[in-house]
């Protein structure tokens, strides 16, 4: 992780091989925002950015990533143990967001809170970006 400014934080996937990719992207997410899993490892791995600012108040990061997919169970959310709330914007691209039985699309604009266990993921390599806030 590359500290940025006084609370700035960047991490990529840019500058690891490729096999290492996904492992180090889900344990910096996971120290940095909220615990997930990835359900099965990509074949091309993922090249992600994300920028995480902490405004004492509340954290915000911005994501920007290729296809890809994460999960957060039922056990990701009760071992977290940290109390808060996740908030993700779409700014580019296109996702998706799994709940229970209902499938919800996301384009930019689109704002999302998952609250129960979900499977998230972003569509294509249009270089989807997410702005994900943590309270």
């Amino acid at each position: 992780m590359a500290q940025v400014g006084n609370t700035d934080i960047s991490i990529s996937t840019k500058t690891v091989c490729d096999k290492d990719r996904v492992d180090f992207w889900f344990e910096h997410v996971s120290q940095l925002l909220i615990r997930v899993e990835c359900s099965s490892k990509q074949s091309e791995g993922i090249d992600a950015t994300l920028v995480h600012k902490d405004f004492a108040l509340f954290r915000a990061s911005e994501i920007a990533a290729n296809q890809h997919a994460v999960v957060r169970t039922a056990h990701s959310i009760r071992d977290d143990g940290r109390d808060s709330v996740f908030v993700c914007l779409m700014k580019k691209g296109r996702g998706f967001t799994f709940q229970g039985v209902e499938c919800v699309t996301h384009v930019p604009g689109d704002l999302g809170k998952p609250v129960r266990p979900w499977i998230s993921g972003r569509h294509g390599n249009d270089g989807a970006r997410c702005a994900a806030r943590s309270f």
